[in-house]
């Protein structure tokens, strides 16, 4: 059970939440009854009661009370005393005319449903034992300074900590500052109180925990914390155990009743819900009896949230559009267009003249407000359509699956993509500003089998052809090509920005290379990566070249279930699938080289001359065939800088099944240049041998 580090008596709003009990009003009609001294004051207070159906009741424990009322400045001086017990009860109204009248600095009103004095306890102040009506009646200096203290550095710490165990969350008190009593006239006040707790009195809803066993009735208060979902969330409890109730109910943090059963009765498991405000911290109030602890629990489920935008006349006009994706147990996205969470929740947001917004996040395709599951992680994925290319989408009906798919940035469009904005727990209340995005610098082009080289490739709608997409070299310094269904390449293609060419579809999308020349040569210091494509060579024979060529200091990846299959290279040329230039790198994650021959030249799956090669993540080179070298052949050499060709594998890829015509089956390497010592999976069933070295 978690202890809360200051157990307050008497503690400022900041620490605990507050509770207004009475409304507020001054009345002067009402006099004191005859015989009262004319010197005094009436002072009038209206008591809330669960019962109540006023949307104002407020939370005090029910049943007979008693309060006390101590004052501060005003006609007593700087030692202003300390009235009361008064006996009072739930749901009625109470009157004194014991305060003198005057104008006081504050009424100072303790609340409790038990004896506070009878047990006669003691708490040490300095080294000084004080009861409470001691503490109570302080000179105003000391009981200001007692009232405001937060903190263990404070003297009247340990008395506190006592007090809020021995009052068993039956005790409340507060502050009413600037009150002017007039003489012969009754004033009614408002008091905001706050709960006194103690050791055990707290609990979080991402733990639960149990309410204590009581042989007697007992009735009080217990602070439930960790709730931070938005206004409109539903609040679940539950308790079990053998237990008799009177009544339960739940306050927010503003005192208001969201809930209250009452004489519930004799139970062994009962639940109940209210709809939260949007307070961080409440308050259960429950009367029962249970000869053994009872276990509570909470859940919470947002029914809905809110994502704002604070922007500048800039994006006036322009469709923001965002998403939401729960993260939960996900490190990480897989890629920086692929999010690994879950999407739950789209939304769009129309920007006003000033630039700014707000939307609900919606389910989709449901188009119902999206909902928040306590205790997950999420992640917001946003951009500003500056360039106009979606607005057709409006509204969440007006997108399609494919459109949702595909809806992505282009140059010039404004980005925020989310791995610094991650909320946690139950509440999803997004807030942005225009000084959280960046102008995206990627060029996007969609490709089909249907598209046109005089389409713009903007939009799914739009789409162009791939030699077009790869050609187009936009304004930005990388390029993003998705491939819509299966398409063919005639030519070759060189690859002069960052690209990636990729299918979000399930299954991967296939580019057949159809001419002995067609395949793609990655520039120096650019890369090209292919995520979820299939590059087929069935119709791809006789002279030619790698379907992917990496020049000196370029990188190439296979990536998300990639593959380069059915090669063959005629004439002694070699890489079946893919050369990899001096200072080159070429990487597959899980992915895969199958059925690739260079059968008059070196390296069925993969030549390397000075550049290095890694496979990861259950990758492989098979069924792969050349003079030398089936699956990898390694080669390095001499000259003003010497180049390594270098080979790293992980224990779960594999190189095997492969051949060749004399050594190196699996992989061949030059024993001086080259480097297979990260070579962990395993190199096997390769024919004639697995590995040779010059």
């Amino acid at each position: 059970m978690k202890r809360r580090k200051i157990l307050t008596g008497l503690l400022s709003p900041s620490v605990f939440v507050a509770f207004a009990l009475f409304g507020f009003s001054c009345s002067f009609g009402d006099l004191p009854p005859a015989g009262t001294d004319s010197a005094l004051a009436g002072l009038s207070l209206s008591i809330g009661s669960l019962t109540s159906t006023a949307a104002s009741s407020r939370a005090i424990v029910q049943g007979s009370s008693n309060l006390y009322i101590r004052t501060i400045g005003g006609a007593t001086g700087d030692a202003g005393p300390l009235y009361g017990p008064y006996s009072v009860s739930a749901g009625s109204e109470f009157k004194t005319f014991d305060l003198p009248a005057g104008s006081y600095d504050r009424l100072i009103f303790l609340y409790s449903g038990k004896d506070l004095e009878s047990a006669g306890a003691i708490y040490p102040i300095s080294g000084v034992n004080y009861s409470l009506r001691q503490i109570l009646s302080m000179d105003d200096a000391s009981m200001i300074e007692f009232y405001d203290a937060e903190g263990e550095t404070s003297i009247y710490y340990a008395a506190k900590q006592a007090l809020g165990d021995d009052f068993d969350g039956m005790v409340s008190t507060g502050v009413v500052r600037g009150v002017t009593l007039r003489r012969g006239a009754v004033t009614s006040v408002s008091a905001t109180l706050i709960p006194i707790l103690g050791s055990g009195d707290s609990f979080d809803v991402s733990t639960g925990g149990m309410l204590p066993a009581a042989t007697s009735a007992v009735r009080r208060f217990f602070a439930v914390s960790g709730l931070t979902a938005p206004s409109g969330s539903t609040l679940s409890c539950s308790l079990s155990g053998t237990a008799q109730i009177g009544s339960v109910a739940m306050f927010d943090g503003a005192g208001r009743k969201l809930m209250a059963l009452s004489n519930v009765g004799a139970v062994q498991a009962t639940s109940w819900s209210s709809t939260m405000t949007g307070s961080s911290e409440m308050y259960l109030y429950i009367e029962y009896s249970a000869t053994s602890a009872l276990t509570l629990s909470f859940s919470v489920a947002a029914s809905g949230y809110t994502f704002d935008f604070v922007g500048s006349p800039t994006y006036a006009g322009k469709y923001l559009y965002f998403g939401v994706y729960d993260m939960t147990g996900v490190s990480v996205s897989t890629t920086e267009f692929d999010h690994a969470g879950t999407m739950v929740g789209v939304g769009i947001i129309a920007l006003d003249s000033s630039g700014s917004g707000s939307s609900l996040a919606y389910s989709y395709p449901s188009g119902s407000v999206a909902t928040i599951a306590a205790g997950h992680t999420y992640e917001l994925s946003t951009f500003i359509d500056m360039n106009g290319n979606y607005t057709a989408y409006t509204t969440i009906s007006s997108i399609t699956a494919s459109a949702l798919q595909y809806m992505m940035p282009h140059y010039g469009d404004y980005t925020y993509d989310s791995e610094a904005l991650t909320a946690s727990g139950n509440s999803l209340s997004l807030s942005l500003s225009s000084s959280s995005l960046s102008m995206c610098d990627n060029d996007v082009y969609f490709v089909s089998s249907t598209g046109s080289v005089s389409a713009s490739g903007a939009t799914p709608e739009t789409p162009i052809t791939l030699d077009a997409a790869v050609a187009a070299g936009g304004s930005g310094t990388s390029a993003q090509i998705f491939v819509l269904d299966n398409v063919s390449l005639s030519t070759a293609l060189s690859i002069n920005l960052d690209t990636v060419v990729f299918c979000m579809n399930s299954t991967a999308s296939v580019i057949s290379l159809s001419d002995l020349y067609s395949g793609f040569t990655v520039a120096a210091n650019t890369s090209l990566t292919l995520y979820n494509i299939v590059l087929d060579g069935s119709s791809y024979s006789g002279l030619g070249a790698s379907p992917i060529t990496v020049l000196a200091n370029g990188t190439a990846a296979l990536v998300g279930g990639s593959s380069i299959r059915n090669v063959t290279l005629m004439g002694e040329i070699s890489g079946g699938a893919v050369t990899v230039g001096e200072g080159g790198v070429f990487s597959m994650d899980s992915s895969s080289i199958t059925n690739c021959s260079a059968p008059y030249g070196y390296g069925g799956g993969v030549y390397v001359s000075g550049g290095t090669v890694t496979l990861t993540t259950s990758s492989s080179i098979t069924g792969c065939s050349a003079a030398q070298g089936g699956g990898v052949y390694l080669y390095g050499y001499t000259g003003p800088i010497e180049y390594f060709g270098t080979l790293f594998t992980d224990l779960t890829s594999t190189i095997s099944d492969n051949s060749a015509d004399y050594t190196g089956g699996g992989v061949w390497f030059d024993g001086t240049y080259g480097d297979t010592s990260g070579v962990m999976g395993p190199v096997i069933n390769n024919t004639p041998d697995n590995m040779t070295s010059l």
